[in-house]
């Protein structure tokens, strides 16, 4: 009897798409393939081949607590090297290795919830006009780029930044009404270009303790996504 596909889900989904065993990030098919990963295979604990070492006999061998994910190299060297990881070792490993992947999904999630909750005391800036009067009177910038996996979607966000506290900055030291103006058209398209790209800038200006102790305003932004 085969291994059931929402068993097969399940496994996949709590191993966190990583090789139990050393930590590889492995894909479930080509169509998900990168050159970061290895292709990943759920492999039983205890075979019901008679001809491979990891052989004993079970009564059904297609339940979820006797598979494990691995990448390539690690589901050969359980088979070759089967006495160094027996059954009950296995199955303690990708235990633990679960408790971490539930772990660090609860930590993923809070965070976005603290963004979120960050997000809502934050003014959404759409235009450059908006960030100078954010930036007015202040003594220092606070930047945090939102988190992102592409990365086509890391190079944006990373060029994005240097270019857009460039930017603001030269607002920030002031100049002619014609430096001004055009400071502002470059920062408008800025803002124009990351929204293109589902991403939106927040900010606000608040008071923080200088290292003197003194109350000082800072400029403070935030790139959030539709989906933060």
């Amino acid at each position: 009897m085969a291994l059931p596909s929402l068993t097969r889900q399940l496994l996949w989904e709590r191993s966190g798409y990583k090789c139990v065993l050393c930590q590889k990030d492995v894909a479930r098919s080509i169509h998900v393939f990168s050159g970061s990963r290895s292709f990943g295979a759920l492999c039983q604990i205890i075979s019901e081949d008679r001809e491979s070492p990891r052989y004993e006999w079970l009564k059904e061998y297609d339940y979820y607590d006797n598979y494990i994910l691995l990448c390539s190299d690690c589901s050969s060297e359980i088979v070759e090297n089967w006495e160094r990881h027996p059954s009950a070792r296995l199955k303690t490993l990708r235990g633990v290795h679960e408790a971490e992947i539930r772990t660090a999904i609860a930590e993923e999630k809070r965070q976005k919830q603290e963004k979120e909750e960050r997000l809502r005391t934050l003014q959404r800036i759409t235009s450059g006009e908006q960030l100078h009067e954010i930036i007015k009177n202040v003594m220092d910038f606070e930047f945090e780029p939102c988190e992102v996996s592409l990365p086509e979607e890391t190079d944006f966000i990373s060029n994005f930044s240097q270019d857009f506290l460039y930017f603001v900055k030269r607002l920030h030291f002031g100049g002619g009404m014609g430096w001004i103006e055009m400071l502002l058209t470059i920062i408008n398209s800025k803002i124009a270009e990351l929204e293109k790209q589902n991403f939106q800038l927040y900010g606000k200006q608040k008071q923080v303790k200088n290292e003197d102790g003194k109350i000082v305003n800072v400029a403070c932004f935030v790139i959030g996504t539709n989906l933060t």
